[in-house]
């Protein structure tokens, strides 16, 4: 029996998920997950919940956590060096025409960032804080799933010291389930 690639059962399981009823009853929480690059690349889940609902654009509250790293480095000593990227955020979604096939969503809010090893676009591996604006598009694949493209700059400062930040673009391939 021929294998099936990974990557293809999960597209699978995530296009039979997103086509059951919602277990709650309505679209208020929404639910997702995300491939994300920048500085790194890694992965992202997000939860949001409707906090203003208008014919033209919804307003939701929403929080997510990412972990950057599937590109780990090699010290000259042959062992791997940790240079993960942890972030948080935390903020505000606007999703225009939420109820068509395609919608525009920008977003803005607060994070933290953790950077480890050579953080690439900032100075030094320590804590940042700051906040995000992201612009995306989802495309609806059925009444409870959407895809699509966002990008994000983050604008931090390190915590606990004088030194300047910085401005990190990020870019995601999203997938948000509607519950």
């Amino acid at each position: 029996m021929p294998r099936r690639p990974p990557a293809l059962l999960a597209l699978a399981l995530a296009l039979l998920a997103g086509a059951c009823a919602s277990p709650l009853g309505g679209r208020d929480l929404h639910l997702g997950a995300a491939a994300v690059w920048g500085p790194r690349l890694g992965g992202e889940i997000r939860a949001a919940q409707l906090a203003l609902e208008r014919p033209r654009f919804d307003v939701l509250v929403e929080a997510s956590v990412a972990h950057e790293s599937l590109d780990p480095a090699v010290s000259p000593q042959g062992e791997r060096v940790d240079e993960g990227w942890d972030q948080v955020q935390a903020g505000l979604a606007i999703v225009t025409d939420p109820r068509g096939d395609a919608s525009w969503v920008g977003r803005a809010g607060v994070v933290w960032l953790r950077a480890q090893g050579d953080p690439v676009v900032l100075d030094a591996p320590l804590d940042y804080g700051g906040g995000y604006l992201g612009i995306g598009r989802l495309h609806r694949l059925n009444e409870h799933l959407s895809t699509g493209p966002e990008l994000t700059l983050l604008g931090v400062l390190p915590e606990g010291s004088g030194d300047a930040g910085g401005v990190v673009p990020q870019l995601a391939w999203r997938l948000v389930w509607r519950l």
